[in-house]
């Protein structure tokens, strides 16, 4: 405690020669504040001292830090915040800005500089070679598509005119009794036909340049061609198929009907392929949120677990890099899931329990208002609105197969070799309609067309019909024929019915506008 006073007291004594005397008392009286206070001022002394020192000494250690570490740390932290890809052309070397060195060797900063320069040489390096190789697989890309598109053309033209001339004979050898060796030939031409077309979606795919139709579905007579298809396809493999639909169906629907009907068309080739002279099941069911479900399966035993997930994909390897496309429809299979992806729905695929394939497809839809018209369709004998066609294209083939599709049928038909010769005939008579082939000589489609839309700008004339009729879909091609003024695009090869219910179909809208 503070200001205590501590006592001690001892007895003190003479030592005689025979006995010890008593002689009086030493009493000792202190106190430790003197003490206490010597040592307190000793240690703030010391401490105080010491302090400053180590202060002083951390001072000074962090300005050596500071000048040999830290500002270089600084100066990379900049660095790559001012050219965080350092690949790029435009990154320049790494130097720091350091104080002159007391010996010409280079020491631990020079390593650290070289191995950063290094780098970013060696990243430069990587990202040139990437560049270029990017740039080569996209040359190749395009060369592909441009390789496909000119061969699905080239193909297309002949295709059109042995399917329309098939088409033609079975309309005329019914009755004869030998319609049924060309209905196999039409369905083998069908079958090539589905096969360019998938080629083509897959370039189109490749280059997000798929267009979507979207049109009135009458339920009904769609899934009546559905079933036609698709009993017709597994006949050709010896099989059959059972179809199956919800008594909910709508009774229209608005879709890309083409396009509908390629997926279910692909996904049964498949099966029917696969299942041979089994049986190929369909069932089509109407769900909630304006959706439709497709399960697609067969009563077959072809299928390993191991490959389900590789279905829906392009290619398969399979042994020691063997490459098997899932014959014949692999192709088809993995367009069908990009159509379903790009309209907003899903498919999956599962081994059955027979060891067959089980698909199901959901696809949403809208359903078309009551006051929505009606896509005409063709049957024999319906009275067709007269109607005076032209029809600009430099295939005299395709002339021939035109005038036999619609001679008979109350059409007055015209016939250009160019754009050229149809500026002509526009100039000399009026023409409900205008068939336009793009790809000719003298004046292409898409020159013709412009020409002719100036024309009726400056003499006032009113708005012509123009259909572009062309096996050139990509993209671009369509863009630029809507560009310069076309109506309508109608790829090749197209039907007589296909034509016809066209035709009649704009004539009909007409006669409504009018009345």
């Amino acid at each position: 405690k503070p200001n205590s006073i501590f006592q001690q007291n001892y007895s003190l004594h003479y030592a005689g020669a025979s006995e010890s005397v008593l002689v009086g008392q030493l009493a000792i009286h202190y106190t430790r504040d003197i003490i206490y206070e010597k040592l307190r001022t000793k240690f703030i002394s010391v401490i105080v001292t010491q302090g400053l020192k180590t202060f002083i000494i951390s001072f000074i250690l962090l300005g050596i830090f500071t000048s040999l570490v830290t500002r270089h740390l600084t100066e990379l932290v900049r660095f790559f915040g001012q050219y965080p890809n350092l690949g790029d052309a435009a990154t320049p070397q790494i130097k720091f800005k350091r104080r002159s060195k007391m010996q010409n060797v280079p020491d631990e900063l020079d390593l650290v500089e070289s191995a950063l320069n290094e780098a970013i040489q060696e990243s430069q390096r990587s990202l040139r070679q990437i560049q270029d190789l990017k740039a080569i697989a996209v040359k190749s890309s395009q060369a592909k598509g441009l390789l496909i598109k000119n061969i699905s053309h080239e193909m297309r033209t002949p295709l059109n005119l042995l399917q329309g001339s098939l088409d033609l004979m079975v309309d005329q050898l019914k009755e004869n009794g030998y319609s049924t060796i060309y209905k196999l030939q039409f369905r083998a031409i069908t079958s090539l036909s589905y096969l360019i077309n998938d080629l083509l979606d897959l370039v189109k795919i490749e280059a997000q340049e798929l267009r979507v139709e979207m049109e009135r579905i009458e339920i009904p007579e769609f899934l009546r061609d559905v079933k036609e298809q698709t009993v017709a396809l597994c006949s050709d493999y010896g099989g059959a198929i059972d179809i199956t639909v919800d008594v909910n169906m709508p009774a229209a629907i608005f879709g890309d009907r083409a396009r509908l009907e390629q997926i279910l068309f692909n996904v049964v080739h498949y099966c029917a392929s696969k299942v041979g002279k089994g049986t190929t099941y369909m069932k089509i069911e109407a769900l909630e949120s304006a959706r439709l479900r497709f399960l697609i399966f067969d009563d077959g035993h072809y299928l390993d677990e191991d490959i389900t997930p590789y279905l829906l994909e392009p290619f398969t390897l399979v042994g020691e890099g063997a490459l098997d496309i899932s014959k014949p429809t692999a192709l088809g299979l993995n367009i069908s899931k990009s159509l379903i992806q790009i309209f907003g729905g899903s498919i999956t695929v599962n081994q059955t329990e027979l060891g067959g394939a089980r698909f199901e497809i959901t696809l949403p839809f809208k359903v078309p208002a009551q006051s929505d018209v009606h896509t005409y369709k063709y049957t024999e004998g319906d009275r067709l609105i007269p109607a005076r066609l032209l029809l600009v294209d430099d295939y005299d083939e395709n002339q021939l197969l035109i005038q036999a599709y619609l001679g008979k049928l109350p059409y007055e038909l015209h016939f250009a070799n160019d754009g050229k010769q149809a500026v002509d005939l526009f100039n000399r008579m009026k023409f409900d309609m205008i068939l336009m082939d793009l790809n000719m000589p003298v004046m292409d489609g898409y020159a013709a067309t412009e020409k002719i839309r100036s024309i009726e700008k400056e003499k006032g004339l009113m708005h012509t019909h123009i259909v572009a009729v062309s096996a050139y879909t990509g993209k671009t091609d369509v863009e630029n024929a809507y560009t310069a003024g076309v109506d309508n695009y109608l790829s090749k090869p197209i039907s007589k019915i296909q034509l016809i219910d066209y035709i009649e179909s704009y004539q009909r809208s007409q006669n409504v506008k009018e009345i």
